[in-house]
Parts: structure tokens; C-alpha cells; sequence
């Protein structure tokens, strides 16, 4: 068994209910915040307020010129190209007459010039001017 009812409105609709309202209007209540609900909330303030700082820091370093970049390293050696060192020390081989080169390599504690480290080249080449000096 199908029983339909058709209202024009509203208003008629109430009527026919005695006149209640269709649709009860209810306050909605505050929320109820449980402990475990203001520590997540106080969570998501703090992760908000670290993702700001952060965005700000990299925004104010962004900014600021590098200062590091715009002032010459005052007491930073120039780096010595491999081949500058391999070039003095056949010259010194060929002045003394004798392989100081290979000696001086191994007084750094390699066998080979390519073994030598490129921060340890510029005293490789100090080595040998020295000993051309003497």
C-alpha cells in the first residue's frame, strides 16, 4: 500500500502537522573539546606557526646578499692546477739533475702526482720552491 501526500508549501505542510514546524531548528552546541583534541590542536597551531618561521627565514635569507659570496677569502690560497705542479717539478728535476720530485711526493706520503690531493698541492709547490732556493 503507496500513500502519497502532496503539500503547495511549507506553511500548508505545518499546518497539517498541528502546527509543529517541519523542520526543528536546533542550537548548535559548542564543541566539546576532549584532551587528546586540544593536544592535536595545539599541534597543528604549533606546525603552522614553524612552517611560517621557516617560510620567513628563508624569505629574509633569500633577501640578504650573500655576504659570504661578496667578500674575497682573505687568507684562502688560490688553487694550484695539477698541471702548474707537474710543470715545476720537471723543472726541478731537470736543474738538479736528479728525480726530487719523486722524493718530495713521497714526503707527503704518496707514490704519484695524480695520488696527491688537490689541498695538498700548494704545499707540494712550496716544497719544490724551496729546494730550487737552496
Amino acid at each position: 500500500m503507496k500513500i502519497v501526500i502532496e503539500f503547495s508549501s511549507l506553511e500548508e505542510f505545518e499546518a497539517f502537522r498541528g502546527g509543529a514546524p517541519a523542520v526543528a531548528k536546533v542550537q548548535p552546541e559548542a564543541p566539546v573539546l576532549t584532551a587528546y583534541h586540544e593536544e592535536l590542536h595545539r599541534i597543528a597551531q604549533e606546525v603552522v606557526q614553524n612552517t611560517q618561521e621557516s617560510a620567513q627565514k628563508e624569505q629574509e635569507s633569500a633577501q640578504k646578499p650573500q655576504e659570504n659570496a661578496q667578500k674575497p677569502q682573505e687568507n684562502a690560497p688560490e688553487p694550484v692546477k695539477i698541471e702548474t705542479v707537474r710543470k715545476a717539478l720537471a723543472d726541478l728535476n731537470k736543474r738538479t739533475g736528479k728525480n726530487l720530485a719523486k722524493e718530495l711526493i713521497g714526503q707527503l706520503g704518496y707514490s704519484r702526482l695524480t695520488d696527491v690531493p688537490q689541498e695538498r698541492l700548494p704545499e707540494l709547490m712550496a716544497k719544490a720552491g724551496e729546494v730550487l732556493n737552496a
